[in-house]
């Protein structure tokens, strides 16, 4: 069986297949769109089934963004204390002038996995730092550079582990 349905911004669908006695598999989705000029949307996905390993996976999804601020998250669990999740946080201006997080969380790692990075490039100067953290590690980078004139250009390269 199967059914999908709309209502205003959001929209569901359910899909279910049975074979013998107790034996199942469901699919659920949801998801709401944003129609008031955002580019806003929530979303899950839901997969139940007897088979070992798949009884029941689930994927849920958000993303918030007004043109230059955004919030995304994502997170997929498929057994009890297993999952994977991610967010991306920033400001976005333009490829030229960017400031943003991504941070990953899995089953692996004890603490999430971090990537911070910001720049501003212009025609006269460029400025680059990154951050990336993993098991309470932290490595920065640093890169700038100058054109002041035709024939004085500057570079500054930092690195620190930590």
């Amino acid at each position: 069986a199967m059914n999908a349905e709309k209502k205003g911004e959001k929209y569901t669908s359910h899909a279910e297949a049975s074979w013998e006695a107790g034996k199942k598999m469901q699919l659920d989705t949801e998801m709401t769109l944003s129609n008031r000029g955002s580019r806003n949307f929530q979303g899950s996905t839901r997969f139940t089934s007897p088979f070992e390993k798949f009884e029941n996976i689930f994927l849920s999804a958000t993303h918030q963004d007004n043109g230059q601020q955004y919030n995304s998250n994502a997170e997929l669990s498929w057994a009890p204390r297993s999952k994977v999740q991610g967010t991306l946080t920033g400001k976005f201006n333009s490829l030229m002038d960017l400031d943003g997080t991504v941070s990953l969380f899995t089953p692996l790692s004890r603490s999430p996995v971090v990537l911070r990075q910001k720049h501003a490039i212009t025609r006269k100067q460029a400025t680059s730092h990154t951050e990336f953290e993993y098991s309470n590690k932290k490595t920065v980078l640093d890169i700038s550079g100058k054109d002041d004139s035709a024939d004085r250009k500057s570079t500054r390269l930092n690195s620190i582990t930590q």
